[in-house]
């Protein structure tokens, strides 16, 4: 009888070990793996003298992410940036903003990590920065997911940009 049981055994754990020889859970189909390369959708904000680009969210990203910002002015001279926060609301539903804020690497790049959009519709995204002591930029864009492939990710429906400065802050330095 031991026999019988331990060729059972054998045969189970044999079965078993062969049900992973599939793909892997973790891989990535061909829409989402597009997404993380960097080759994908930008999202650029234009408006008030700056210039913001960045990896362009998306419903369909993993997690783990992340999302380099680069800024620069008028003049196209690249600026450094002491910090920025990420908000995106959905449109669509009555929901607060959702938010990230960004943290410096090593060689000092600003981004956000881990941005995930949960669901296709309107959204409103919006990225304060603050560019010195006395200076703090908003961008904002409505964009609308139609579809989560990259080719039919979105449509820019309106952008805009101000830039505002601490007068407060100024004099008390004079």
């Amino acid at each position: 009888m031991i026999s019988i049981d331990l060729v059972l055994a054998i045969g189970v754990v044999t079965l078993t070990a062969s049900l992973t020889l599939d793909r892997p859970p973790g891989t990535m189909n061909q829409m989402a793996a597009a997404h993380d390369s960097n080759n994908g959708p930008t999202l650029e904000m234009i408006g008030d003298n700056y210039r913001l680009t960045m990896p362009m969210p998306m419903p369909s990203m993993r997690a783990g992410r992340g999302f380099p910002i680069d800024i620069g002015n008028n003049t196209g001279a690249v600026i450094q940036p002491q910090e920025a926060t990420f908000y995106a609301q959905p449109l669509d539903i009555d929901l607060v903003p959702l938010r990230w804020q960004s943290s410096t690497d090593a060689s000092g790049v600003l981004s956000f990590t881990d941005i995930r959009i949960p669901f296709l519709g309107q959204w409103q995204f919006a990225v304060d920065v603050l560019i010195d002591e006395f200076t703090t930029v908003r961008f904002e864009q409505t964009i609308e997911f139609q579809s989560q492939t990259p080719t039919e990710n979105s449509k820019v429906i309106s952008g805009t940009a101000e830039s505002t400065r601490s007068i407060a802050n100024m004099e008390s330095l004079i």
